[in-house]
């Protein structure tokens, strides 16, 4: 018997040369890489599974993102109102209510897409094109009602708006990195390897 121990595994290496199988013995059928599903998938129920964690640790970073935009939102279409002198009863609720539009104009963007946030341009170029979409719904709604909002909606507030949400996403991804680096856990993570290389 010419035997070799592999992995603390100890192998019959004659047996292996005369059937011609180099791999290891299984519990399941072999399959075939040439066959027409080479794998096996995996049950629905994991999928779901696996989508119901990655939401939970989604979330709040998700949450986070849209709060504060429509904070700066608020804030912004409030101290516009302030300056104009519009002051009436409804401006607070017309500050909220510009808010949740700019966090709705966002969403369509995909600037609330977690796998956009906290890493590379595209969140910024999100936040560009919406600031866009507003000018352009702020100038095609005022020429249908034939009703002309102050320049300073379209020229000031707008543009600020989409600053300061720049930057509260760049606040939320600088925190994100502070965290990474005193190596608090964001999203549970397998690390396969050897301990110097993981």
């Amino acid at each position: 018997m010419n035997a070799e121990k592999l992995d603390g595994h100890e192998y019959d290496i004659g047996s292996m040369a005369a059937t011609g199988e180099r791999r290891r013995a299984t519990t399941e059928p072999r399959r075939s890489w040439a066959s027409a599903q080479p794998f096996e998938s995996a049950p629905p129920d994991q999928y779901r599974r696996a989508a119901a964690r990655r939401a939970r640790w989604q979330a709040p970073l998700r949450r986070a993102a849209m709060v504060g935009d429509v904070l700066v939102g608020a804030t912004v279409i409030l101290v516009t109102m302030v300056s104009l002198d519009d002051l009436n009863p409804l401006t607070a609720v017309s500050a909220v209510v510009g808010g949740l539009l700019w966090v709705l104009v966002l969403a369509t963007q995909g600037a609330y897409q977690v796998s956009r946030m906290g890493s590379g341009p595209e969140e910024f170029q999100a936040i560009m094109r919406s600031a866009g979409i507003a000018i352009a719904v702020l100038g095609l709604t005022a020429y249908a009602s034939q009703v002309l909002p102050p320049r300073r909606y379209v020229f000031v507030t707008v543009p600020v708006l989409a600053l300061l949400s720049a930057i509260w996403r760049y606040a939320l991804r600088q925190h994100r990195q502070r965290r990474r680096a005193a190596d608090k856990p964001l999203l549970r993570t397998l690390l396969a390897g050897t301990p110097g290389g993981v």
